[in-house]
């Protein structure tokens, strides 16, 4: 994923000078290099025997960071397309629950956007979105009284937890899609 037109290129940028991510553009653990500094002052634990906590690598250190520079080189790369990996589809239906768990653990970390500088605030937001966009999709695609419920659920959780972000998230038109009654959902 690149980040050209978001974030200016080589140069140390603070969190104003950054653009508005798209809608399908988020920053990913494989394409972030934090100092020591940040890593330790975030006392970010991750759960461990646990899928999907490159969100959790990326969104809780990033709430301590304040300024970004941006090399458009490929520091990882990250072979896709193998059916036995976590990030296939048929693979993250049947790992639900630890999409679930980093999902909520997200929502958990999120309380305080509103004390962080607003472009961060906002970013977060957005993490956090596209995250719960795909729990929905794929709690969507399996499609069973559970999984609805648990889609249900998982909403009610946002919205308890972190109401202020529910509140963004909820409005937008990929959530209201996607939170539709029945197969159009």
């Amino acid at each position: 994923m690149k980040y050209n037109g978001i974030i200016p290129i080589q140069r140390i940028v603070g969190w104003n000078d950054l653009h508005e991510f798209n809608k399908r553009q988020y920053l990913l653990m494989h394409s972030l290099i934090f100092s020591t500094e940040v890593l330790r002052s975030s006392e970010l634990v991750l759960p461990e025997h646990t899928f999907y906590v490159d969100n959790l690598f990326v969104f809780v250190p990033l709430q301590q960071v304040e300024t970004i520079y941006y090399l458009n080189v490929p520091l990882y790369r990250y072979f896709i397309g193998r059916d036995d990996q976590s990030v296939n589809e048929q693979v993250m239906m049947k790992r639900i629950d630890q999409q679930l768990k980093v999902n909520r653990l997200l929502f958990s970390c999120c309380h305080q956007t509103n004390q962080l500088p607003s472009k961060l605030g906002e970013y977060l937001i957005h993490h956090i979105q596209i995250v719960t966009l795909i729990s929905t999709a794929l709690l969507n695609k399996i499609n069973t009284e559970e999984s609805l419920a648990q889609k249900q659920a998982l909403w009610n959780y946002l919205k308890q937890q972190t109401p202020e972000a529910y509140s963004k998230i909820s409005r937008t038109m990929s959530a209201r899609v996607l939170n539709i009654r029945g197969t159009t959902g």
